[in-house]
């Protein structure tokens, strides 16, 4: 990877860590929202653990100057940086009490899709295991993420 291939792959890592973050937060407020902590704290605590996962996949870039790294496909900071303005909106509105019940749920089902159509694996090619496991299990957790909303979407729409 070049020197200026390997800056854009870390700020852009950053700003999905980042934007990872955020989503925690939405959630632990959801969470607060529908008396529902259990489930939402689980998904936080994952949305954390991906923020961490995508600050040490940059180090791992970064330590190995970007030796054993391919830029497989750009991600524009812009898409990031719109993900989190929305994230951010939805969190306002969750703690002012415009969002509850199961638009919460309906919004965590949105989100969950969004990144996965993202296509976070395909920023960067790499053999590293240890790179490949962080992101698989990224990608796995929004996976069950989804599923997990998309069921509790089902359930609450079947009560009377």
């Amino acid at each position: 990877m070049r020197p200026e291939e390997i800056k854009t792959v870390i700020v852009t890592l950053g700003l999905l860590a980042e934007s990872e973050g955020i989503l925690a937060q939405l959630y632990r407020e959801a969470g607060t929202a529908t008396g529902d902590a259990a489930f939402w704290s689980t998904l936080a605590r994952q949305e954390d653990k991906h923020s961490a996962s995508l600050k040490e996949m940059a180090r791992m870039i970064t330590a190995a100057n970007g030796a054993g790294f391919e830029v497989a496909r750009r991600f524009p900071a812009g898409a990031v940086h719109s993900f989190m303005q929305y994230v951010v909106n939805n969190l306002a509105q969750v703690r002012n009490g415009s969002k509850r019940g199961i638009e919460l749920y309906q919004l965590a089902r949105s989100i969950e899709q969004a990144v996965l159509d993202q296509r976070y694996p395909d920023i960067v090619r790499t053999d590293d295991p240890a790179f490949n496991g962080l992101m698989e299990e990224i990608i796995n957790e929004t996976r069950q993420h989804l599923s997990s909303a998309e069921e509790k979407v089902k359930k609450l729409q079947a009560q009377p």
